[in-house]
């Protein structure tokens, strides 16, 4: 279990069991009325998303939670999506549609010169695949702090 105690604060617990884990949950809970406890599944985080009982960051944190991701490990730190498209504007307008990135498209194809390149490469690689190779769809991963890091030193 992973525990917010501040912004910048994050506590790995390992128990026992999930019972003893719930255990403790449920004593933290009863004894500190404004800590909030993660939902179980994701089914539980999306309808407590959608009804606004959680936040945008904490739903996001849950799905990373569920997927494995922690701070606690760099190779698998969380992974937030950028939604942002305009990194031009001093001041953003929240607005206008212009300034969110298109959610049905990855961030990689996000102009028209990109999605041609991507498009391009896509059907180069299918012909090559038809001759047996493997293909690579998208060859840009999200970065983990530890290749940034070691990439910047």
């Amino acid at each position: 279990m992973c525990v917010f105690s501040r912004p910048s604060r994050a506590h790995l617990l390992s128990f026992e069991s999930p019972s003893e884990r719930n255990s403790f949950l449920s004593q933290l809970v009863a004894t500190h009325p404004h800590i909030k406890a993660e939902p179980e599944s994701l089914s539980d985080a999306m309808n407590a998303w959608r009804n606004g009982l959680i936040t945008n960051w904490e739903y996001l944190m849950i799905l990373n939670g569920l997927a494995g991701r922690s701070y606690n490990d760099l190779m698998q730190y969380p992974v937030m999506p950028f939604v942002i498209a305009d990194y031009s504007s001093k001041i953003l307008d929240l607005t206008d549609p212009a300034t969110f990135r298109d959610l049905s498209k990855p961030v990689a194809v996000q102009n028209k010169k990109r999605e041609q390149h991507y498009i391009n490469t896509y059907n180069r690689d299918a012909r090559a695949a038809a001759r047996c190779c493997p293909v690579l769809r998208i060859t840009s991963p999200h970065s983990t702090p530890t290749p940034a890091a070691c990439y910047t030193t």
